[in-house]
């Protein structure tokens, strides 16, 4: 596999404007096995992606990303010039090898950890879902067949910035106002944070911005933008820019309309993220459903506040749902709770849902979300944590390793490894044990892609909250069913015409599928 010619290596183009390779993982790739980071490392990335906080002293920025030989220069971030992207022509299904219902079972308990297939795939709610194609032909396998609940965790910021930037379209259609991903912003949640719904909001001068940036977002020291909060919530899967976005967009409510505009039926997003444990002082904060605060917007044509909303309950008391019990115990502030914890008020998505709001995102198709600004979440969704240092964006570089948003990665990575025109745009979901992603995964030059999303529950003694879970097991079920079902799709013939391989006999093409009976 490291053989590959370096010719194909050096052919970098970004046919997404700029869209980062898989230059990081394919390097760890080449040179034998997949980034594999330190237990200690791996422990604080884990409690990294379940709190979205950093870890353990200041940002650490990295060194500036070289350009690989042969990419197009661009200015990264805020200067960045995209381009209108759509699948090309090509990107079909049939240039795939097909895999059917069965042949996806087998692969799916192949890539499940020993002990998952002992105890069975229901008991670790092992769910994965494969659309194979960008056009008209796509088509969809998924295994199991039914969909047993599974705690979305981050995945759920996908449709939180896709409903900000629908706002973002709204109040420039509504108001005429010049607001960009640029306009510097300022959220006033203290009346939500603090319960007092009838307090005021004044519009917000240089010292209120300073002090609520300061207790609402300690993490940045510049001005908020939605672009950067994007940025942040991409690859740093950061709790706090989540919950800003949420605000921004106006809640749950919102969340809700951009749901049903993309056809999201049994999606649902109704309570923010909690916030890093290690920030002194932070208080809990409220489900979406309750109030969203006032915004300011620092336009270019004036500065001006939306009034807090407070939309109509998601739910009536005729509504309540039917209890959703998970685990034997869980963990509260008050100690352990000898009774399963309930999540039939939390949020929820299939994975198939999850499915087709990337693809719209990949295709530029999201209803009510301006071309530009879809463009830019494209773009983020493809960033890794070492392109954080020429996004500006901050990072503690000792807790976000190069794999760390992209848990696909290492195993594609395997099997393409001779090509540094792989992408990967997505987004991982980690907490309570349930361990999520969602990906597409496409070679730029030929357009030839496919989205693949699992989730596994790794909780093996009953009790949620207590952060004792099996998220190694989780991580390697994701790495390994990447490889097993990329490696299933390309074809050795595909490989060679790409320029991935200089000899069919160097390439290892089938699955070795071990499955040892129940």
């Amino acid at each position: 596999m490291a053989s590959s010619s370096s010719s194909s290596q050096s052919r970098v183009l970004s046919a997404v404007a700029g869209c980062p390779p898989l230059h990081g993982f394919l390097k760890a790739a080449l040179v034998g096995a997949p980034h594999a980071p330190s237990s200690s490392s791996a422990n604080l990335a884990n409690n990294a992606r379940n709190q979205g906080g950093d870890v353990g002293g200041q940002p650490v920025e990295p060194p500036s990303c070289p350009n690989p030989a042969g990419s197009p220069k661009t200015s990264m971030g805020g200067e960045t010039e995209l381009k209108a992207y759509s699948p090309k022509q090509d990107a079909s299904s049939k240039h795939f090898t097909q895999i059917d219902v069965a042949r996806f079972e087998e692969i799916v308990l192949a890539a499940c950890p020993p002990r998952v297939r002992e105890n069975g795939v229901n008991d670790c709610r092992v769910q994965a879902s494969l659309v194979v194609g960008d056009g008209d032909d796509a088509y969809v396998v998924t295994f199991p067949t039914d969909s047993p609940y599974l705690y979305p965790a981050s995945t759920t910021k996908l449709l939180t910035c896709v409903a900000a930037l629908r706002r973002l379209a709204s109040l420039r259609k509504k108001l005429g106002a010049d607001v960009t991903l640029d306009t510097p912003i300022v959220v006033h949640p203290h009346a939500l944070r603090v319960g007092d719904r009838g307090a005021k909001h004044d519009v917000a001068d240089e010292d209120a911005m300073r002090r609520t940036r300061a207790q609402y977002l300690p993490w940045t020291r510049r001005r908020l933008t939605v672009r950067l909060l994007i940025q942040r919530v991409a690859i740093h899967s950061d709790n706090r820019a989540n919950n800003v976005l949420m605000d921004l967009a106006g809640g749950a409510h919102a969340l809700a309309d951009a749901a049903r505009s993309c056809k999201l039926d049994e999606t649902r997003v109704v309570h923010r993220l909690s916030p890093s444990a290690r920030v002194e002082g932070e208080p809990t904060v409220s489900n979406a459903d309750e109030h969203a605060p006032a915004v300011t917007y620092y336009a270019s044509t004036g500065a001006f506040t939306t009034p807090p909303v407070s939309p109509p309950p998601v739910r009536g008391v005729s509504e309540e749902p039917q209890p959703l019990l998970i685990g034997s115990a869980h963990v509260t502030s008050e100690g352990l709770v000898e009774q399963p914890m309930d999540f039939a008020k939390r949020n929820h998505s299939p994975l198939s849902e999850m499915q087709q709001l990337l693809r719209l995102v990949c295709a530029g198709k999201v209803p009510g979300v301006d071309t530009h600004d879809l463009q830019v979440l494209v773009h983020a969704l493809a960033c890794a944590p070492q392109d954080a240092s020429r996004l500006n964006v901050p990072l503690n570089r000792r807790v976000y390793f190069d794999d760390w948003n992209k848990l696909f990665a290492p195993g594609v990575a395997r099997v393409l490894a001779g090509s540094s025109d792989v992408q990967l745009h997505g987004k991982l979901g980690q907490a309570y044990g349930f361990t999520l992603e969602n990906s597409r995964i496409a070679h730029i030059l030929t357009g030839r892609a496919y989205y693949l999303a699992a989730g596994i529950y790794t909780n093996e003694n009953g009790v949620l909250n207590d952060d004792a879970y099996e998220y190694d097991e989780a991580e390697a079920f994701l790495d390994n069913l990447a490889e097993f079902v990329t490696r299933a799709l390309w074809t050795v013939e595909t490989k060679c015409v790409l320029g991935l391989a200089d000899d069919l006999a160097s390439l290892r093409v089938d699955v070795v599928l071990d499955v040892p009976a129940p």
